[in-house]
């Protein structure tokens, strides 16, 4: 059975603490299983992401990071990828299966909608979680919204 991608995670604060970003309590993840029959080595989930200021203070940047929580595979790794306009970022998780996610990176697009994909390199099954933070130039958590636009 396919697993949603974009399912707000309750548990948010004790994956992040454990991998060591604690400082990100009131951030959000999401995840699941990408490409569950494991044939598509093109699948992808994608997503927008809408940074507001919900009185925390003006959206300055997006943080996205990925975690690959499946056995390793050779030759089989996620990447995540953030766009707002003519700009675009990406981290990959470089080691499948240890509790530690790939490199946080960030995209300094201000308030409004960034869009956010998660991917894999080649066919296979993979489990995943993703983190997607909006954040002020003070590096304070602020209004952030995700919508699910198409998930494999």
């Amino acid at each position: 059975m396919k697993t949603i991608f974009l399912k707000k995670s309750l548990l948010m604060a004790s994956i992040l603490a454990a991998a060591g970003y604690a400082g990100f309590a009131s951030a959000h993840t999401a995840g699941g299983v990408i490409d569950a029959a494991g044939n598509n080595a093109s699948a992808t989930d994608f997503a927008s992401v809408s940074c507001f200021d919900d009185g925390s203070g003006a959206p300055d940047y997006l943080f996205i990071q990925i975690q690959d929580r499946s056995a390793p595979v050779q030759g089989l790794l996620m990447t995540m990828l953030a766009a707002k306009g003519n700009q675009m970022v990406s981290t990959s998780d470089p080691v499948s299966g240890d509790p530690n996610p790939g490199p946080g990176v960030k995209l300094r697009g201000g308030d409004g909608t960034y869009y956010i994909a998660a991917l894999k390199t080649a066919a296979g099954a993979r489990t995943f979680t993703v983190s997607y933070h909006c954040m002020t130039s003070n590096d304070n958590h602020t209004g952030t919204e995700i919508t699910a636009l198409q998930l494999q």
